[in-house]
């Protein structure tokens, strides 16, 4: 039994991890920004920056759609076009 726990924790991070990577560069083309944008500046670029409001609003709408795409409503741009 340990082992199937193992092994399904095992594959949850390695799941988790490929999602990450998958994820980000999503972020910069929907949205037309660097990463900086968004998450602190330096050597934590990687480092979530709950300080600043376009990280929270990125957090707050992806809850709100999740599912969807950034690019399906901003397209490039930090503001989402208007309907």
């Amino acid at each position: 039994m340990s082992r199937f726990i193992a092994a399904s924790l095992a594959l949850a991070l390695a799941i988790g991890f490929a999602g990450t990577s998958i994820a980000k560069p999503g972020y910069k083309k929907d949205l037309g920004q660097k990463c900086d944008f968004c998450h602190a500046e330096g050597k934590e670029k990687k480092e979530a920056n709950p300080d600043n409001k376009h990280w929270k609003a990125a957090k707050d709408m992806a809850k709100k759609h999740a599912g969807k795409k950034c690019g399906e409503c901003h397209k490039g741009s930090t503001k989402p076009e208007k309907k």
